[in-house]
């Protein structure tokens, strides 16, 4: 199955326990899916994802790029993003949920 590549941003302005969740749900729902979170190098609230999937974007099981959900898709890599690491749902965040 191919392997699709979506570069997604969390704003970490605005209802960032969700965005963290709808993520966190995806993952859970498709196990072959991996996610990557970046930071930015001079933004220290919004992070930027690398999420590879077998979904194209109009296939995508997430809520994004709608008026109703702050998470975003980009159309290409930030070039300003560094310290890639696993993804995975912050503490201070798990403990709303």
């Amino acid at each position: 199955m191919k392997k699709y590549k979506h570069w997604l941003k969390i704003d970490g302005y605005h209802s960032e326990g969700r965005q963290y969740k709808e993520i966190d749900e995806y993952l859970k729902n498709y196990p072959n899916a991996k996610a990557t979170i970046y930071l930015y190098e001079f933004d220290m609230f919004n992070r930027a994802v690398l999420l590879e999937c077998e979904q194209n974007y109009n296939d995508l099981d997430m809520n994004v790029n709608t008026g109703s959900h702050p998470l975003r898709r980009l159309t290409q890599k930030p070039k300003n993003i560094s310290s890639p690491r696993e993804f995975e749902m912050p503490e201070y965040i798990q403990s709303k949920f």
